[in-house]
């Protein structure tokens, strides 16, 4: 894991994909049951399903949880979220075939764990983070970690298209199609791929016919929350006119973005980066994040 100024690269395209040959390095990636956060109290962070038989328990009781801004609220089926545990890179065997293995560790988290970490002060949060490296080499070791996935999507005319987010966390921030992955009790159901094809949909009304390629270039975590995200590249048959005329408003979920951006080359890619600078509107500035950041560079040194 190295850190950037701006994310925190659990895996990058290195890892993952060979730009030369255009293929991943991996066979297949393979979801592992992992834990939850690490209590403060002990030390401990319970497995996948001690953490379910907790929420279960505060789901059923309907008990208060303190969201650390004054507010509490208690949890419901549709809170619970994927959490990063780790991630390993391996070979293994089958009969006479060798193949390569990504296997990345989820277990449960809670909107309300992350939103305990969205109101933390910076301090606050990099005192967590010191405490879970020292104790247990893992600076998420104390944090929810939580898992989504965001699409840079590709125009037929190899356009990048982003958008202005518009939402109660991060608005105004520049970001791709993005949202938390889907949790599942049977963790074997859960992946990223599956999730960025229904942002993709959901968000612009890009349906999975109409994606030629997907391709996995990194997972991204935010410094502040280590909330992180799979950062993937769909190169689609959609034309740069269904995006700048404003056709994806018809989408399921258009609302999460006020406005869409198009890239058209490295150096506009590269103003947005750098300088937070849109084509559009060069006057007004704005933050990237952090997954959608790497995600852009990669594309500008890389020429999907």
């Amino acid at each position: 894991m190295t850190d950037e100024s701006k994310g925190i690269v659990h895996f990058g395209i290195n890892d993952v994909f060979d730009v030369q040959t255009k293929k991943q390095y991996y066979d297949h990636l393979m979801i592992i049951g992992g834990c939850g956060r690490g209590t403060y109290e002990n030390g401990f962070a319970p497995d996948f399903q001690r953490k379910m038989k907790q929420f279960d328990l505060l789901m059923k009781e309907k008990t208060p949880i303190d969201l650390g801004n004054g507010k509490v609220e208690a949890m419901s089926p549709r809170d619970l979220k994927c959490r990063y545990d780790g991630h390993s890179l391996g070979e293994d065997v089958d009969a006479a075939y060798r193949y390569v293995s990504l296997d990345v560790r989820i277990g449960p988290t809670s909107f309300q764990e992350w939103k305990q970490d969205y109101n933390r002060s910076p301090e606050q949060a990099a005192a967590l983070q010191s405490l879970g490296l020292e104790q247990h080499a893992d600076k998420g070791f104390y944090l929810s970690n939580g898992l989504g996935a965001v699409v840079l999507t590709l125009t037929r005319e190899k356009d990048v298209v982003v958008g202005v987010r518009q939402s109660d966390s991060y608005d105004g921030a520049i970001h791709g199609a993005a949202g938390w992955m889907t949790f599942n009790q049977d963790f074997s159901q859960i992946h990223p791929q599956q999730d960025a094809y229904r942002e993709l949909q959901e968000e612009l009304n890009v349906k999975p016919e109409e994606v030629s390629s997907l391709t996995l270039i990194g997972l991204v975590a935010y410094p502040k929350t280590l909330e992180a995200d799979f950062v993937y590249v769909a190169q689609t048959t959609k034309e740069r006119e269904y995006f700048s005329s404003g056709k994806w408003k018809d989408s399921v979920d258009a609302r999460e973005h006020r406005d869409l951006v198009l890239l058209s080359n490295s150096q506009k890619i590269g103003q947005l980066v750098n300088e937070g600078k849109i084509p559009d509107s060069p006057e007004k500035k704005y933050d990237v994040l952090p997954s959608t950041k790497y995600g852009l560079n990669v594309l500008a040194e890389h020429h999907f």
